[in-house]
């Protein structure tokens, strides 16, 4: 399906959220751009794709971010930063105190919603998220 780029790969981002539809747009606009892309809608399928798939971001709503923040399965902005993974939080574009507590967390970068498709890629390429990367770049 893909072309083969030895010693590179799409990047692999996971998104999370609970809200099924917008987690859908973000999954089509990240695979059209070529990302590869996952999507959790809880907390455990969070977990399971930052250990088993080896992402390069984690893409996350803003209240899911705050839940799993508090979660027991750990802090995965200040986890996740300090393996390497980038994490991006989206919230409303009003709330510069949502924006606030995502970058205090250890979030990479906080993006407006609604996701405008093209500013968002842009923004992920100047957090150095191509859409190909080289093999070895993840965790």
């Amino acid at each position: 399906m893909g072309i083969d780029l030895p010693g590179r790969r799409p990047c692999r981002i996971i998104v999370a959220g609970q809200e099924l539809h917008p987690a859908r747009f973000l999954e089509f606009v990240l695979a059209e751009a070529g990302y590869e892309t996952m999507v959790a809608r809880d907390i455990g399928e969070v977990h399971d794709l930052m250990r088993d798939a080896r992402p390069d971001a984690i893409i996350f709503d803003v209240a899911f971010h705050l839940q799993f923040e508090e979660s027991a399965v750990g802090r995965p902005s200040r986890a996740a930063g300090a393996g390497g993974t980038t994490v991006v939080v989206l919230g409303p574009a009003d709330d510069p105190a949502a924006r606030q507590r995502a970058l205090d967390s250890g979030a990479s970068d906080y993006c407006a919603k609604p996701v405008v498709p093209s500013v968002f890629l842009e923004q992920l390429r100047g957090l150095d998220l191509p859409p190909i990367v080289e093999d070895g770049a993840a965790p």
